[in-house]
Order: structure tokens, then C-alpha cells, then sequence
């Protein structure tokens, strides 16, 4: 192979690299996120930010876990993907399932809302759960679960997700 013929293509790899680059680059200022864990469906993501007074129960929304070790741990192992939120997490895309001043529970059965059971809540066996009654999601925190996936790290485990005045709604675009 000649040098120009070796050269001609690292060009062209050094191009489709810069143009990689540069097409995440835009997705994420445009506010495109790709979703490839099994805790919120997997695909193409619509984030935005948006007022604590805007959210309703049920939206998706992309969070900061609380802080935790275990959780840095977990991102150690490899297991979670690594991103901008303390301890080198990556948000997460979860359900709110209570606002702020809203009652609720956290028990073997899974999160109550208002005296209301969710689906697919119930803490896996074995794993530590925050166990609260009668308690009130504090103000800047939301409750965060998701349904679709019981295996999910929500606030059962973690309790209230801080919002670190910021929300970001998320919305599925296209599914994968």
C-alpha cells in the first residue's frame, strides 16, 4: 500500500471520528438522550428542563441519585454508566411518583403514595430498603420509581431523589 493510500484513509477515519463527535455533541445540546439501560425503556429521549410546579405524578424525568458509596461502588463495578452526578453516576430516567408534601410509605411491600400501593415496587429480597412510614417527600426531592422494571434502583432504596434546583423532564421519542 502507498503512503498517499494510507494517509487518504486515516483521513477519512480521522473524519468519521470528528463526525461522531460532533453528532453527540449536538444531540445533547439539543437535549437527545440515548437510554440503553433495562430501568426505563431503551431508545431515544427528549430532555428538558422544566419547574418543580410543572411535574405531575407519572412523567418521566431525568435525576441525580441521592449520594451513597454503594452507588459509587456500583459505577467501580461498572454497573451503572458513569455521567455528571456525584460520585461519577449518570442520571437517571425514572417515574415521579410523589411531589413534594406528598405522604408516603416505603415498607416490604413496596412504595405507597397517598395510602396507594404502586405496581412493581416491591424491594427485591435481599436488598435494603428505606423502610419510612408516615413520612412527607421533603421539598427540591421527588419520589422517583418505575413501574416496567422491579429490579429498578428507585426510591426504595434510595429514598427522595434531589432535584439540586434543577428538573429535567424526559420524554421517549422513538423506542429501540
Amino acid at each position: 500500500m502507498s503512503v498517499t493510500g494510507m494517509t487518504g484513509r486515516l483521513i477519512i477515519v480521522a473524519l468519521v471520528i470528528a463526525l461522531g463527535f460532533s453528532t453527540v455533541a449536538l444531540a445533547a445540546g439539543l437535549g437527545l438522550r440515548i437510554n440503553v439501560t433495562p430501568s426505563a425503556p431503551i431508545g431515544l429521549w427528549l430532555v428538558r428542563p422544566a419547574r418543580l410546579a410543572q411535574l405531575q405524578r407519572d412523567d418521566y424525568v431525568l435525576v441525580c441519585p441521592p449520594r451513597a458509596s454503594w452507588i459509587v461502588r456500583l459505577v467501580e463495578q461498572g454497573a451503572l454508566l458513569k455521567g455528571e452526578c456525584a460520585g461519577g453516576v449518570a442520571p437517571f430516567i425514572k417515574k415521579v411518583a410523589a411531589l413534594p408534601e406528598t405522604s408516603y410509605e416505603v415498607g416490604a411491600e413496596g412504595i405507597r403514595v397517598a395510602g396507594k400501593l404502586l405496581a412493581n415496587t416491591r424491594p427485591l429480597p435481599g436488598w435494603p430498603y428505606q423502610n419510612a412510614r408516615g413520612a412527607a417527600v421533603p421539598g427540591d426531592t421527588l419520589l422517583v420509581y418505575q413501574d416496567a422494571h422491579p429490579g429498578s434502583l428507585d426510591s426504595r432504596y434510595l429514598g427522595p431523589f434531589p432535584l439540586e434546583g434543577r428538573a429535567r423532564t424526559a420524554r421517549l421519542l422513538v423506542a429501540f
